[in-house]
């Protein structure tokens, strides 16, 4: 069997040499044939381009000349016969395996000059691309700092075959199809998502108003509610909306308004937080009022950040007016003058302080006094020395000059400033802490009683203190009051006027100062007590968030928290709650991390499951997330100002309402969902709303659009 099995394998290899085009010439005699001379006739096999491709023979081969019939060995320089089974017996020679191995260098030299000129092409893309995202950024006058982002989106976009690289070369992006994109598919995307869950769900508003670049008066409203996925509050811009009359009916219209158009109902609304204006919160005739009727049970916060800012203005009226009118020359002096910044660097360099720059009040900005007094207390001695050198010198004779120079010469003046730099860091403290976008109303009557103490022990007596109510304790009684040489007005103040009581020998001028720092003191003592009313019930009773009061299980029952708030009943049965408040409170982990804020210990522990994966806490959950949607500061609305400057500029002052929103809605959603542009991924929906977008519609047409997109339930 196998020598017939090996005979018909050479007979098979014998025909596959010869080509199935030259085997039906060969005719094999059969039984009733008869005999025929056999005839010695040469068949020439043709060359086949797939051995160009054989693993065996792909190095060495190499195709015949036109007009010949045998193929050449690269590595002999010989002829070989265009038979496959020839081609195999050739590279089995030792002769030519021999030459093989002498060919190697040659090859590896070859192989480095290929991959020499391949780094040389990359290399030259590399700097050709990267010449061209620089020359890009300065010709369109873009920060450097966009260089990252840039090539991050240009690595995430590069296609991966030719068929995406055909597609890249047929893309045209107009400035119109752009604004379009923004406004009918990423800035409607993200719209859209927001008002679906606004429509079941409660959330607070954060309204204010302002006038851009383009002297526009626009009203900007930022909405916060609960993600339960996230177990935290998620504040988000809502809508820009343009208004013709600032007055409480025109404000409240267009918020209503703004919500009503995509069927978000009134009634969601829980919670309120915008500046202390009239107009906001008037008692008879403000958005307020107006809002309440429609939403009863709405909790109206004032701005704390707003309230602050006024108890120290009104205070700071109690100091004398040199100190402002000092800062502000100071700083009016050095502030467009670069020779005069120059030269006070010598004196800086001189008397070894920081080269700082010196700063202004700002007109608008929260507690600015305080840091621009810092600086002028951080210079005090290089700026003396200027000023005194400037006057002598006669360099710039004026009355500016010389009255800066009296007010640096005058170390009872500095006390003041001192003292008033060591209370406006107290406030700005309180300030920073209700920026803040974490939920902490919780902490807004604990903070402003505590505040209150820190001021009241400067000048009233500590077990006083300790034992009365901050808010009614009588201000001018002598009998809590301490003696005025012992009203305290700060470490540094009471240093320097020490100083001055060793120098001048007078009591008087010592008093007098202290005097002053104790009206400051009283003044913002009273300005907290009349802007800060906290009767109402809800300050304290929300209270319950607190880590602390949670492990205690105080209150044991939140029953009056659904009185106040009626429409929690809506939101879970308080029964169940009741019952889970209660459970927390026998978690094991009854420790509090004094690092953990109050958001953190809720994500902790509303997080947990029980055995089968269901949520320990789910109604408790639904409550705290109410709560903690409520705004303390309309902080959020003026971040979203400053966002505004930086979208529309002088240089892009002509852009419309419907792009700013679609700008201010891609911007805030990628921020929502931490996404960065790179990143970005198309799903379904927003392919769908891609595909709508009409690219040449107008202001108008685009709004329509989007008007039916957002209210179709």
């Amino acid at each position: 069997m196998s020598d017939e099995s090996s005979n018909e394998s050479e007979h098979s290899e014998a025909l596959s040499d010869y080509g199935p085009d030259n085997c039906e010439s060969l005719q094999l005699p059969t039984a009733n044939s008869k005999p025929k001379q056999v005839q010695n006739k040469r068949y020439v096999q043709q060359f086949r381009d797939k051995w160009l491709q054989d693993p065996n023979f792909k190095d060495w081969l190499v195709r015949p000349s036109p007009g010949k019939s045998s193929a050449t060995c690269r590595a002999c320089q010989k002829p070989v016969s265009c038979l496959k089974s020839s081609l195999l017996r050739h590279s089995k020679t030792e002769i030519h395996k021999k030459a093989m191995k002498s060919r190697q260098p040659v090859q590896q030299q070859g192989n480095l000059v290929q991959c020499f000129r391949r780094q040389e092409e990359n290399s030259l893309f590399k700097e050709t691309f990267e010449v061209r995202v620089c020359a890009f950024l300065a010709e369109h006058n873009l920060p450097l700092s966009l260089i990252g982002p840039l090539v991050s989106l240009f690595k995430s976009t590069a296609p991966v075959n030719s068929k995406e690289v055909e597609v890249l070369k047929g893309i045209h992006l107009s400035t119109t199809r752009c604004t379009n994109i923004l406004r009918q598919g990423l800035g409607l995307y993200f719209s859209k998502e927001l008002v679906q869950i606004l429509r079941d769900t409660y959330f607070s508003i954060i309204p204010d108003e302002t006038t851009d670049v383009s002297t526009e008066k626009q009203l900007g409203i930022c909405v916060v509610y609960f993600d339960e996925l996230t177990v935290q509050p998620v504040t988000r811009f809502f809508d820009m909306v343009e208004v013709e009359t600032a007055t409480a009916v025109g404000l409240y219209n267009a918020i209503k308004s703004s919500f009503e158009e995509k069927k978000i109902p009134i009634k969601n609304i829980i919670g309120y937080s915008s500046d202390t204006t009239n107009v906001m919160f008037g008692e008879h005739q403000s958005v307020v009022s107006l809002l309440k009727k429609d939403a009863p049970y709405v909790l109206a916060v004032k701005c704390s950040c707003h309230m602050i800012h006024l108890c120290a203005s009104y205070a700071c009226l109690k100091m004398s007016t040199t100190l402002e009118d000092l800062c502000r020359n100071i700083y009016s002096y050095f502030n467009r003058s670069s020779l005069r910044q120059h030269e006070f660097h010598e004196f800086q360099e001189f008397v070894e302080t920081k080269p700082h720059k010196l700063l202004g009040i700002g007109q608008t900005r929260w507690l600015s006094l305080e840091s621009c007094v810092r600086r002028v207390l951080e210079q005090w001695d290089a700026l003396r020395l200027y000023f005194t050198s400037v006057v002598n010198e006669k360099k710039d004779p004026s009355y500016t000059t010389e009255s800066i120079l009296k007010g640096l010469s005058n170390k009872y003046l500095k006390a003041q400033l001192e003292f008033l730099s060591f209370q406006l860091h107290r406030l700005n403290d309180f300030n920073t802490l209700f920026q803040s976008s974490d939920p902490v109303l919780h902490h807004v009557r604990d903070e402003v009683h505590k505040l209150l103490k820190c001021i009241l022990s400067d000048f009233m007596k500590i077990d006083v203190v300790k034992s009365c109510d901050p808010f009614t304790v009588p201000l001018d009684d002598p009998i809590n009051n301490v003696h005025v040489d012992q009203v305290y007005v700060g470490i540094l103040a009471t240093t320097t006027l020490h100083e001055c009581h060793e120098i001048d020998q007078d009591p008087r001028a010592v008093k007098s100062v202290k005097m002053t720092c104790l009206e400051f003191m009283m003044e913002a003592v009273k300005q907290i007590r009349s802007r800060f009313d906290l009767s109402d019930s809800a300050y304290k009773l929300v209270e319950f968030v607190l880590p602390e009061n949670a492990v205690k299980c105080c209150p044991p029952s939140l029953q009056e928290l659904f009185v106040k708030f009626p429409y929690l009943t809506g939101v879970a049965d308080k029964m169940l709650v009741d019952a889970e408040w209660r459970k927390q409170a026998l978690e094991e982990s009854s420790e509090i991390n004094k690092d953990e804020s109050s958001l953190q210990f809720w994500q902790n522990r509303l997080s947990t499951r029980t055995f089968d994966g269901k949520l320990k806490y789910a109604n408790l959950m639904k409550v705290i997330g109410c709560i903690m949607s409520i705004p303390s500061s309309n902080a959020a609305v003026e971040r979203l100002f400053s966002l505004l400057k930086l979208v529309k500029t002088d240089t892009r002052n002509s852009l419309k309402r419907e792009s700013l929103v679609g700008l201010l809605h891609t911007k805030e959603g990628l921020r929502a969902e931490s996404c960065r542009a790179h990143d970005l991924k198309t799903n379904p929906e927003l392919l769908t709303l891609l595909r709508a977008v009409k690219s040449n519609a107008t202001d108008s047409v685009a709004n329509q659009r989007n008007m039916l997109q957002l209210s179709s339930q």
